[in-house]
């Protein structure tokens, strides 16, 4: 019996070469299964289904309508192929399933084994796993359970260039090279000086505005500030530390909140928190502490008293008033109660993450208190000795007077307008 087939990829019929390659694209396959249908059953393989790349079932299901249809292509259970028989096919063509345990749940007059092989040797999952089977032991194995085989045999001379292509990449890997890639991957290192210059207007007022700077916050000369930029009283914007509003804009900083060495806070375009009517992109509550290496993402809102940990990422998120985020945790996409306890290294992305979320605890806001209490001093001593206020080291000799956590003349004398 000679039944016709069409291979589906794509929404196209194909012919394939060595069971892998596409090399032929014969167009639309309505047109040839209107055709076909002339002659009888035809038979329809999804190969996109096969290799487990989409499939083309819709497709599958209007051919069937034109005439009886073998249908295969990557069915792989008995649900499957029970669907496919219900839904009008009038075979289901199983070849990785094709297993005596499968195909005894199956009807026999139903179901056809399409065995696949290179070089005598049956393969399987889409050509890509030898089974160490022959042909004839596979038939024998499937004898008396299924309708009939479709037997697709292919010679290794299909195969020489994927054998070379292999030789190939041992002899490289040998000389420690890593890959070889063609000439159109480096289009990179090509000039490109007809393309037009990026639009810039948008950016550029950005980048233009000047950051507003309370008298008694202190940004240090290796930290950047840069665009719409509010830093209340005693700031303290540390070394390294980049405060950068060209993007996403404005960003406010409240009241002796200390924004330490690494950290980086930036947002993105046009997105914002409404705090009290005003659109911020980041806003940054008092006596908030960000330590070392943290970056905090705007769209933002970080609550009062709230302490961000080393290296943690905060994006696209709002924080409560006296929360505290571990060392290295993640904070994305969610909205944290006042008082919670994000522990070291933990990732809180979603409503169920935030809802197992400890409470913090006494401990937790002394040592914040602690820290606002430092960078506070510290904005003020900085501030002392770039105007030449700091005091005169004691001689050696001198007796050493007690070290002080705080001392009144290292405030900066300011009026009420501090902007």
């Amino acid at each position: 019996m000679i039944v016709p087939s069409i291979d589906l990829m794509g929404g196209q019929a194909v012919g394939l070469v060595g069971g892998k390659q596409r090399a032929i694209v014969d167009g639309d396959p309505r047109e040839i299964a209107a055709r076909y249908a002339l002659a009888g059953e035809m038979t329809l393989v999804d190969i996109d289904r096969a290799f487990g790349k989409g499939d083309n079932a819709a497709l599958v299901t209007e051919l069937m309508r034109l005439g009886p249809c073998r249908v295969g292509g990557g069915i792989r259970s008995v649900d499957e192929a029970i669907r496919w028989l219900d839904a009008g096919a009038s075979k289901v063509i199983l070849g990785t399933a094709a297993t005596p345990e499968v195909l005894r749940q199956l009807p026999r007059d139903r179901v056809i084994a399409a065995i696949d092989a290179l070089e005598g040797e049956v393969v399987v999952d889409a050509w890509r796993k030898p089974t160490g089977v022959s042909i004839a032991e596979r038939m024998r194995e499937l004898s008396g359970l299924v309708a009939g085989f479709l037997l697709h045999a292919l010679h290794r001379y299909l195969h020489r260039h994927e054998d070379a292509e292999r030789s190939q990449m041992a002899e490289h890997k040998a000389l420690g090279i890593r890959a070889v890639l063609p000439r159109e991957d480096a289009d990179a290192r090509r000039p490109f000086t007809e393309e037009s210059a990026p639009e810039h207007h948008q950016w550029l007022r950005h980048v233009r505005e000047k950051p507003l700077i309370a008298r008694t916050a202190f940004v240090h000369k290796q930290a950047s500030v840069i665009g719409r930029v509010v830093l209340s009283d005693h700031v303290h914007i540390a070394a390294g530390s980049s405060v950068r509003a060209d993007e996403g804009t404005p960003f406010f900083i409240g009241p002796n909140s200390n924004i330490q060495d690494g950290v980086v806070i930036h947002a993105l375009k046009d997105k914002h928190v409404h705090v009290g009517g005003e659109a911020w992109a980041v806003y940054v509550g008092r006596d908030v502490s960000m330590a070392h290496d943290a970056l905090v993402h705007g769209p933002c809102y970080i609550g009062d008293e709230t302490f961000i940990g080393f290296k943690a990422v905060v994006h696209d998120a709002i924080v409560g008033e006296r929360c505290f985020i571990g060392i290295g945790a993640v904070v994305v996409g969610v909205e944290l109660p006042a008082g919670t306890h994000v522990p070291h290294g933990t990732i809180v992305d979603s409503a169920d993450a935030v809802a197992r979320l400890p409470r913090v605890t006494e401990a937790h806001m002394e040592f914040n208190e602690d820290v606002v209490d430092v960078n506070r001093g510290l904005a003020a001593a900085y501030h002392a000795l770039d105007r030449g206020h700091a005091r005169v080291a004691p001689r050696l000799d001198e007796p050493k007077a007690p070290p002080k956590s705080w001392d009144a003349a290292w405030d900066v004398p300011h009026d009420g307008d501090r902007f």
